[in-house]
């Protein structure tokens, strides 16, 4: 394992834990650090990593720090391959030298910092070290939809206009719902009418004859009743119609609609009524009702000419005279 210097201890304890451990291992060459895909690894860089940062944080001089880290490999390289009571051993038989380079006082801090950690998990890490794990890694092919490129802002609608046609086209989306239900209701009425003249039809082909006053009445009294209760059906359908139809339109119309599209669209009703003319308007093209006639025009007597008026005058005269 590489040796680091005083600089790059310098700089892995003053760098946050994660960025820290990725350039230890960088510099001590033990590969990218992967905590979760290489379990080997990263728990040898963890042990480093909390020996340096362990001695940096107790105060020990730098160059103190860098001699822990190099006895903490060399340490661990030889105590996960025996016994913990032979790991115990090896550590006291290394004790004087780790004395001499440490200081009495440092050496204790760190005799009590190793038994607390590497000696309290030693069976784990040796496990961990000793048994190399078989990596399992899931690929997943999964298809990534490119986004569909925006249009040009040229093209881009107002909020209010957007929101708008929106609203509309729900609307004209239900008014096609209910177009489709009054053609389904009305030829639903028309196969009942129809099934009606098929047994009244029935009915009239297998009556006695000739007919009687009485049957022929109540025959007459049953196609009327029929005719009476499909016509009332009929009409009844086509006021729902024209109500839901005009409910639509108002909808439509009480829209906010923006100023920028302009004024909205009038609707006329789907069976337009024709105003009755005026008395004393001129009569509609294609009338023949009121062509050349006016009931309120008063008939004007023919003018006698003055000339004639004149003689017979003159002539009453004479014959008095």
């Amino acid at each position: 394992m590489a040796a680091i210097g005083e600089p790059e201890a310098k700089q892995i304890a003053s760098c946050p834990d994660h960025e820290g451990r990725c350039r230890l291992a960088q510099l001590l060459d033990l590969g990218p650090y992967d905590d979760e895909g290489n379990m080997d690894r990263a728990i040898r860089v963890d042990f480093f990593y909390d020996h340096l940062r362990f001695a940096a944080d107790k105060g020990f001089p730098w160059d103190q720090v860098c001699s822990l880290l190099q006895f903490a490999a060399e340490f661990l390289a030889t105590a996960t391959d025996n016994h913990i009571t032979d790991a115990v051993q090896l550590y006291q038989a290394q004790s004087p030298n780790l004395l001499l380079a440490l200081g009495e006082r440092n050496y204790k801090v760190y005799t009590d910092f190793l038994f607390s950690t590497f000696f309290s998990h030693f069976q784990l890490y040796k496990y961990v070290l000793s048994h190399s794990r078989s990596q399992n890694v899931p690929e997943i092919n999964l298809e990534v939809q490119p986004p569909v490129p925006p249009l040009s802002m040229a093209e881009a609608k107002e909020v209010a206009v957007w929101r708008y046609e929106q609203q509309l086209q729900g609307l004209q989306q239900e008014e096609e719902q209910l177009v489709t239900r009054h053609l389904q209701h009305r030829e639903q009425m028309e196969g009942q009418m129809a099934d009606r003249r098929g047994a009244l039809s029935s009915k009239v082909d297998h009556s006695e004859t000739p007919f009687t006053k009485q049957s022929l009445g109540e025959m007459i009294q049953g196609l009327l009743a029929d005719y009476m209760q499909a016509a009332g059906t009929s009409l009844a359908t086509e006021i729902h119609d024209v109500q839901q139809d005009l409910e639509i339109k108002l909808q439509k119309t009480s829209l906010p609609r923006p100023a920028v599209l302009g004024q909205p669209p009038r609707y006329k009703p789907k069976s337009p009524i024709q105003p009755l003319p005026k008395p004393g308007a001129a009569p509609v093209k294609g009338d023949k009702k009121n062509k050349n006639t006016n009931s309120l025009d008063k008939p004007k007597s023919p003018k006698t000419p003055k000339s004639s008026a004149r003689s017979r005058g003159s002539s009453s005269i004479g014959s008095k005279r």
